[in-house]
């Protein structure tokens, strides 16, 4: 049985896409579709500056009828950060109280590193019953 908490980094997304601030929302809504993704970090240059949902996406564009929203019109600005190193219960804790949809993951230089969701801590939970409860009977 494991007795040392794991780390954000041994279950998060490496390399997540992202987009530009001033990609369209039309745009924005194509790529997660492509790349199958709900949330995607928005980049201006090299300097992290938010992130974007697709509920925040259908959102928007269900309530304008015209295309001229950018990803930095609606995102959320200053997202939620992680270090690699930090404890999966701690990022856990923090998601489920304040309703994150997702963590990024920063390095010591405040780099995009990856991406933690729902679906990552889905699959961490699996793990874990899966150590502590091999025998499903």
């Amino acid at each position: 049985m494991p007795t040392k908490m794991p780390q954000v980094r041994e279950y998060m997304t490496p390399t997540p896409h992202t987009i530009a601030s001033e990609t369209p929302l039309k745009e924005v809504q194509e790529l997660m579709r492509q790349n199958r993704v709900r949330h995607l970090p928005v980049k201006k240059g090299e300097a992290l500056v938010g992130i974007i949902s697709d509920r925040s996406v259908k959102s928007a564009l269900g309530s304008t009828g015209e295309n001229v929203l950018t990803a930095e019109d609606i995102m959320i600005p200053d997202p939620f950060s992680v270090s690699p190193q930090t404890n999966l219960d701690e990022v856990v804790a923090a998601m489920a109280e304040e309703k994150y949809g997702c963590a990024l993951i920063r390095d010591d230089d405040g780099k995009l590193v990856g991406i933690f969701t729902t679906v990552d801590a889905c699959r961490a939970l699996r793990q874990v019953l899966e150590t502590f409860y091999p025998d499903r009977n």
